[in-house]
């Protein structure tokens, strides 16, 4: 694969969609999978990864966002080209849903 990003969407364990998309329209796009709290919560998404592959191939980065029951981040990775983690931020809400503290 080169110059897209692949998305691979779970409900826990089970593997539930797999998107590739072309580097140019990810930028430029919108993506329900990444910006719809209800989509995540209508369809169970607990754990999205996306992999971000350049013009040679290889891997650019990559990242597994973590989110609750109602579709909200709860928790970022990041990863190098070769899946070491770089940074982790977590995020936890109050009862109107604003975000309470990030870790």
């Amino acid at each position: 694969m080169k110059n897209v990003v692949k998305l691979e969407l779970f409900d826990g364990e089970k593997a539930i969609k797999s998107r590739v998309i072309e580097i140019n329209e990810w930028y430029d796009g919108d993506f329900e999978e990444i910006d719809s709290e209800e989509y995540r919560s209508q369809n169970s998404v607990s754990l999205i990864k996306g992999t971000q592959y350049g013009e040679d191939g290889d891997i650019g980065e990559a990242w597994a966002n973590y989110y609750d029951g109602l579709g909200r981040l709860i928790k970022a990775e990041r990863y190098d080209s070769e899946y070491n983690l770089v940074d982790t931020e977590e995020f936890m809400y109050d009862q109107n849903g604003k975000i309470l503290k990030k870790v």
